[in-house]
């Protein structure tokens, strides 16, 4: 199959993202405690608690307004000030380049595919600083032709609007394109329903794809990629 561009999403499938989020946690709790004088865990639970009402909020809550929603309840319950609220919500990504961490051999495959005179696009959920700073931090970034967080969009996946955008940018079919996700319904519907072809990265966060969608890892996928 010849393909002229190769769209990811990022977390699990270029980005080791398994873990990450509770050792960033936990190191938010801990800088909590020195700096706002909190109770040990207390800023854990808290999140917690607004993360499950998150989930039960209208599907109109957008995917880079959850973290803002969770926070922004846990100070307002804790009582901080316009300033502390701002330093709570900056310490995340003052702790992601900690833990983000490239998969094993993804850059190695994107070099692949650039040789090949591949465009690589990312289209992931959530805001754009999110995930340039994850493609900076696993030095993914200088691959890149188009980063593209869904967040821009006023729907989030399963639209396929993301991805009909990406299309137009780069001038090009939905023939033209393979999407590579480890979300069936997130990832792969939408193009499928664009007519691209698709691959599902596999994940133990979202369960087993259908019978007839290939299944790689990392390398195995490098090994397929060779082929475009």
């Amino acid at each position: 199959m010849t393909k002229k561009l190769v769209i990811f999403d990022l977390d699990d499938t270029l980005i080791d993202n398994i873990g990450s989020w509770p050792r960033i946690l936990k190191l938010i709790d801990q800088r909590a405690q020195k700096k706002l004088g909190l109770p040990p865990g207390k800023l854990l639970k808290l999140h917690k608690k607004y993360m499950i009402q998150a989930r039960q909020e209208p599907k109109s809550l957008r995917v880079d307004g959850v973290g803002y929603y969770v926070w922004s309840r846990a100070a307002h319950e804790l009582k901080l000030t316009p300033e502390e609220t701002h330093d709570l919500l900056s310490w995340w990504f003052d702790f992601l380049p900690q833990v983000i961490k490239s998969s094993p051999g993804a850059k190695d495959l994107l070099k692949t595919l650039k040789k090949k005179k591949i465009k690589i696009a990312i289209v992931s959920s959530g805001g754009f600083h999110n995930k340039f700073l994850k493609l900076k931090t696993a030095k993914l970034l200088p691959f890149i032709d188009l980063l593209l967080p869904t967040g821009f969009f006023s729907q989030d996946k399963p639209s396929p609007d993301p991805y009909r955008y990406t299309l137009n940018y780069f001038h090009l079919q939905p023939q033209d394109a393979l999407v590579i996700g480890d979300h069936y319904e997130h990832d792969l519907t939408p193009a499928l329903d664009l007519g691209m072809n698709v691959v599902y990265f596999e994940s133990n966060r979202h369960g087993p794809p259908p019978p007839d969608i290939t299944i790689p890892s990392i390398k195995k996928l490098s090994d397929l990629l060779k082929h475009i």
